[in-house]
């Protein structure tokens, strides 16, 4: 048994499968420059850190949090256990990333080095 489309002729046939050539490259141009957009968004919005009061911490990017305009369920972020929550939802912005790059002294003579030693390694837990 033939299916609908092996039994048009092949004139209709070649009429089609061009036309599905032309939306596939369409489609392929439209996914290439909607990539292109979300890079770009992702440079400009920042990204959300959420922690856990189980320790888990997630950092994603902004562009990823869908808004909703109702009231509905929305997506989920982070998965956590029944007994661990979400304690703290982070922005972590691309323009505060930016200022610290133009703030932030770098010197070369800084890099490799070991922090301080303060002397406070030994710090013991105070009696009750």
């Amino acid at each position: 048994s033939a299916t609908p489309f092996e039994s048009l002729s092949a004139k209709q046939q070649g009429r089609f499968q061009q036309e599905h050539e032309s939306e596939e490259l369409a489609y392929q141009e439209a996914v290439k420059k909607r990539k292109q957009v979300e890079e770009d968004l992702k440079e400009q919005l920042g990204q959300v850190l959420l922690c856990s009061s189980g320790g888990a911490i997630l950092r994603l990017p902004l562009s990823q949090v869908e808004v909703c305009k109702k009231r509905v369920a929305g997506r989920c972020l982070m998965k956590v256990d029944a007994a661990d929550s979400v304690i703290s939802a982070a922005l972590i912005s691309s323009v505060d990333a930016e200022k610290d790059d133009l703030t932030t002294p770098h010197s070369e003579e800084c890099e490799g080095e070991a922090p301080a030693d303060d002397g406070d390694e030994d710090m013991a837990e105070p009696e009750a």
